[in-house]
């Protein structure tokens, strides 16, 4: 990736435009739901955000909601109903931010602040239960945040669906058989999945949400995209209500 006036995405040659700085100071991730076709980006320093597909003839830029301010370091992690939670930062004067955003791509809903602040250095994951959180910062050299907090997402309040059972390898490009309990009057929805977190200056470099193709057997389901990398996933299953369960984690493989 190259510094600003934007990031230059190497297969497609296209840019996104807003000076978003270095690739450390904006985040690049798979957009919710695209199984490795298509990124965002957001925060640098720019409060846009933008999207584009890698995987079509032309690929074009298209703008998606603004930040509330132009960020950098901007930290993010998936969120299992399928969107991305966005938290912490700094301004273009180094003054910490401490905004969150729930970011579906076509639309941003903000959401409770971080009481802390949580600027260069700092690392935001999930846990399987779907609760993200986010830690540290070091804005300077001898300037460290020790604070960890975890932000409790809308779905909690609700009965979940439940992983029963799922082999413990699956093979990409093969179905494999994925045991749900529902909850009472329900049905599935979609099956996700995530690969585990692998988080660095508020850069995660093994990102993405990979949708599975569901069969018309019950308990069935086609593996993703051929673009997953083998490795280590978490698995949810979302109901037609679009409340996920909490993840198992299984290695694909092949």
């Amino acid at each position: 990736m190259n510094s600003s006036p934007g990031i230059t995405i190497p297969k497609s040659g296209k840019s996104f435009h807003g000076p978003r700085g270095s690739s450390r100071t904006s985040i690049l991730t798979f957009a919710p739901g695209s199984s490795g076709r298509s990124v965002i980006a957001a925060g640098g320093g720019s409060a846009s955000t933008a999207k584009v597909n890698l995987y079509v003839s032309s690929p074009a830029y298209t703008t998606g909601p603004s930040l509330a301010a132009a960020t950098r370091y901007l930290s993010n992690t998936a969120l299992w109903d399928g969107r991305r939670l966005l938290a912490g930062g700094e301004d273009r004067s180094g003054n910490p931010l401490y905004y969150s955003y729930v970011y579906g791509f076509s639309s941003m809903v903000r959401t409770a602040n971080t009481a802390y602040s949580h600027q260069y250095h700092s690392t935001l994951w999930t846990q399987p239960s779907g609760r993200p959180c986010l830690a540290g910062g070091n804005p300077q050299r001898g300037v460290v945040q020790p604070a960890v907090e975890c932000f409790r997402p809308w779905f909690e309040a609700y009965t979940r669906p439940a992983i029963t059972s799922a082999p413990s390898t699956i093979t990409r490009g093969q179905a494999f058989s994925l045991g749900v309990s529902w909850v009472s009057g329900t049905s599935r929805k979609e099956i996700h999945f995530f690969p585990l977190t692998d988080t660095t200056h508020q850069s995660e470099a093994q990102n993405g949400d990979y949708k599975a193709t569901l069969t018309t057997t019950g308990g069935v389901v086609n593996t993703p995209s051929t673009l997953m990398p083998p490795g280590y996933y978490f698995i949810v299953a979302i109901d037609s209500r679009g409340v996920p369960s909490k993840a198992v984690i299984r290695q694909l493989v092949g």
